[in-house]
């Protein structure tokens, strides 16, 4: 069975997403989706609103549509994707909650790493079984970032099951349309879904790019990738860039040109 997907998805459970559930089912449906791998953020996050949250994603998974439900936690100046989670207590330090979400069975992804820096110490970094390189909101929905695939290599170099993947980190539906992933299981569940992607048994897709798990970034380091990676990336920068000043400023930028934005970059 083939199915669809997309990575890191924030319902309104966190602080600064727009839709709840029952809505991001409902686009993942119209999209085109038959599961979607939710990660919420750990700001404002209580055990209790953790359990709703997790219970509820299973209320809504069917024989139609699944949700994941997953975490990001906070760790220094990084975000780490921890997906497939039964429980969580956030009474303890980020790298415990991250342990103990892998002794669950948890996928644990480093989300858009260039916000770190493209650095994780040691500790951190032997938790983690792969690398956001592909982050929808800040490199846009056409290429994956050619820093972060460089950065990728490196790590599988030192730690050969490092998967790579790609998310759209989205909050609002207009940040649907950006790379999916796209794998192959025996039957549709939760635990079949993650199990393929725990395995690396799925390839990403955007709009201008495909990939594998395991590929080599060297093959995108082509002439046309590097030149698509600078404009579009660097526009989506400096509009982003743009928006903040203006805001500093207190002058409003018009919702639907800010919607036009989301939907094209």
């Amino acid at each position: 069975m083939n199915l669809e997907g997309a990575l890191h998805i924030h319902s309104s459970f966190s602080y600064d997403a727009k839709l709840s559930l029952t809505e991001l089912r409902a686009l993942g449906l119209r999209s085109g989706l038959q599961f979607m791998c939710l990660t919420e953020h750990d700001v404002d996050m209580t055990d209790e609103k953790a359990a709703r949250f997790i219970q509820e994603c299973y209320a809504l998974s069917d024989k139609q549509f699944v949700l994941i439900p997953g975490f990001e936690i906070t760790y220094k100046d990084s975000h780490t994707l921890m997906i497939g989670v039964k429980t969580i207590s956030f009474t303890y330090e980020p790298l415990e909650i991250l342990a103990r979400g892998k002794e669950q069975g948890a996928w644990i992804v480093l989300a858009h790493p260039h916000r770190n820096h493209f650095v994780v110490d040691e500790a951190h970094e032997k938790l983690l079984d792969g690398v956001e390189v592909w982050n929808g909101q800040y490199d846009g929905k056409r290429y994956p970032r050619f820093r972060a695939m460089r950065y990728a290599k490196k790590m599988r170099a030192r730690h050969l099951s490092i998967l790579m993947c790609a998310g759209l980190d989205l909050h609002r539906d207009s940040h649907i349309g950006g790379p999916h992933v796209f794998l192959r299981v025996k039957r549709f569940h939760q635990e079949r879904i993650l199990r393929a992607l725990k395995d690396g048994h799925y390839y990403n897709q955007g709009m201008r790019a495909s990939f594998s798990s395991h590929s080599n970034p060297q093959i995108w380091e082509g002439l046309p990738f590097i030149i698509g990676n600078i404009f579009f990336g660097g526009t989506l920068t400096a509009l982003k860039w743009l928006s903040g000043v203006l805001s500093s400023y207190h002058i409003p930028v018009p919702k639907r040109l800010k919607e036009l934005i989301r939907r094209f970059f």
